[in-house]
């Protein structure tokens, strides 16, 4: 008789020290079912946002705090470097497969990016070459962070007694939460996806075919630019405007699919005066069988999207030149489909301003929605009975492999 098949398996806890919360989680798995173990996230406080020895020390402080609150199980933690400490891009190098590819994104680095590759940790990935003018270019992710920056965080979680096994950027996370669920389908793994995460001090791009990453990037737009953008307007101080903007995200008639009439209307108004009619522009979305994303139908153009503010119209713009630019070099696999993770997927406004931006179905995604809940656990700072979309990348690193 054989044993130790489907042996349940408790993850380390994943740490995501984000801008906006602090989430820390922890899974079991035994490959067929997958259980909550622990969850929970604090907001982290205006004044820690703006001096960087602030939030190191609030950070530490609170990883000791969730700790004591919850029930996870031994020591050892993964972390993810945060996206606005981390250099994301995909490169198109002059060079050749049999080429040293290490050595030409540190000559890339220091020329063309004036970074110096000797005080940064690097990880790099190949995904495919490119033909321009003639002369083949191999384009390579570079995933970057300053090697003091990693080192902080790692004494971070030692003074917390921790023991860290692995330390990974936020897109290779998000692309390793989903590809596990997109790989149980075989109709899914000649599909291209985008992947959206909108957070506070990042958005982060993904595209990923099956368990392939084809193109990552961080796009310079935040959820913090938003809600300053709001205080601004409303004549409130910042956390004023974010918890303002939480509330509208939760309100169930500012999340409804279907706009009203009086949208209607008015949306036609707009764009009679302006002559300009996009061409009325629809996104069919669908619901996924596997429950984390929700049926929105088709939605006709709101009028709130004709008067969109310009933090949210360059946010749009970075997204699609971004798809456009894979599409281009990648015509076998274009994008299928839009999934919208993040904090800032929640704000209707913003979720409707990127899926009018495509003409594939958008999303959505709730990254814990295959998590079996435990009885009797109560997170904390986390309604778990609720879509969470910015919970990709702790889920990821659930999933990851130690690396350290």
């Amino acid at each position: 008789m054989a044993f130790g098949i489907n042996k349940t398996r408790v993850t380390p806890i994943a740490i995501d020290f984000g801008v906006d919360t602090l989430k820390m989680l922890q899974i079991s798995t035994n490959g067929e079912t997958t259980q909550l173990v622990g969850a929970a996230s604090v907001v982290v406080p205006e004044a820690a946002r703006k001096d960087g020895g602030a939030r190191n020390a609030f950070m530490a402080d609170a990883v000791r705090e969730l700790i004591r609150q919850q029930p996870f199980k031994g020591r050892r933690v993964m972390c993810a470097i945060p996206a606005f400490q981390t250099l994301v891009n995909t490169f198109e190098l002059p060079c050749n497969e049999n080429d040293d590819i290490n050595q030409q994104v540190n000559l890339h680095l220091q020329t063309v990016m004036e970074k110096d590759p000797s005080r940064m940790v690097i990880r790099n990935q190949r995904v495919g070459s490119v033909v321009r003018d003639g002369a083949t270019r191999q384009r390579v992710i570079c995933m970057a962070a300053n090697r003091a920056t990693v080192m902080r965080y790692l004494d971070m979680a030692t003074a917390a007694k921790l023991e860290v096994v692995g330390m990974h950027s936020e897109p290779m996370c998000i692309a390793r939460g989903f590809s596990e669920l997109y790989n149980r389908r075989e109709a899914d793994k000649t599909e291209a996806r985008c992947f959206v995460d909108i957070g506070a001090a990042a958005t982060k791009l993904v595209i990923i075919r099956d368990q392939e990453i084809l193109l990552a990037r961080n796009i310079s737009v935040t959820g913090d630019e938003m809600t300053r953008r709001h205080a601004r307007e409303h004549k409130m101080d910042f956390a004023g405007a974010r918890l303002a903007r939480i509330r509208e995200a939760n309100n169930p008639l500012a999340a409804r699919p279907f706009p009203s009439q009086s949208e209607k209307q008015k949306a036609e108004q707009i764009r009679t005066a302006l002559e300009a009619d996009p061409g009325g522009v629809q996104v069919a979305e669908q619901t996924d069988t596997d429950g984390d994303q929700r049926e929105r139908g088709l939605v006709e153009k709101p009028a709130e999207l004709s008067e969109l503010d310009e933090t949210l119209d360059t946010l749009v713009d970075g997204i699609r030149m971004t798809v456009r630019y894979h599409d281009s070099v990648r015509p076998d696999t274009p994008v299928s489909r839009v999934v919208l993770l993040g904090g800032e997927a929640q704000q209707r406004l913003v979720a409707e301003a990127v899926a009018h931006a495509f003409g594939v179905p958008t999303f959505v995604g709730d990254p814990l929605a295959r998590v079996m809940r435990t009885p009797g656990l109560t997170p904390v700072g986390v309604d778990v009975s609720q879509p969470q979309p910015g919970w990709a990348v702790p889920l990821g690193l659930c999933l990851s492999e130690a690396n350290l």
